[in-house]
């Protein structure tokens, strides 16, 4: 299980520093856990501690975009991409399948990847455009209200509980 736990480990960082590459001449802000190695091959990333989930969501509130790793996620998303989306950020992202199904890649959130060139001009647009990025961010906060809120998780997961006894 450890070796299975260490490739996963190694997956999710490959994905996520490319995925870092790609914003160069963005300004951008990681808060986490980074190594040293990663600080010095990623210099265009301004890299901060770990702050609580209080700090995140304030965070998400000042940001005109947040910036969201799938690790190797495929037919999910972390809850904290929908976190930035009801503080009214546009989220860029690693595309899966869940996402463009979801939120549809251009409309509820910026693709980042190297086979979707097209994500970067549109972040750039969102940034630039502060109407567009609110079009896209407001597109995602109503796919986010409609199905993903924790009301709308918490009857399943209760059910599940209660099936489990």
């Amino acid at each position: 299980m450890a070796v299975l736990r260490a490739i996963d480990r190694r997956a999710r960082d490959i994905r996520r520093h490319r995925m870092l590459e790609l914003v160069k001449g963005f300004d951008v802000r990681f808060y986490g856990n980074a190594s040293e190695k990663v600080r010095q091959q990623l210099p265009h990333i301004s890299f901060h501690e770990p702050v609580s989930f209080a700090r995140l969501v304030e965070l998400y509130g000042n940001a005109k975009v947040a910036i969201n790793d799938t690790i190797n996620l495929r037919e999910s998303a972390l809850v904290r991409m929908f976190y930035a989306m009801a503080e009214g950020c546009v989220v860029a992202s690693q595309p899966n399948a869940f996402l463009d199904r979801e939120f549809i890649s251009g409309r509820g959130y910026v693709p980042l990847s190297n086979s979707r060139p097209d994500g970067l001009e549109l972040l750039r647009r969102c940034i630039e455009a502060p109407a567009e990025g609110q079009a896209i961010a407001e597109h995602g906060l109503s796919v986010y209200e409609r199905g993903h809120t924790w009301g709308h998780r918490i009857e399943p997961l209760l059910r599940v509980i209660g099936e489990c006894g």
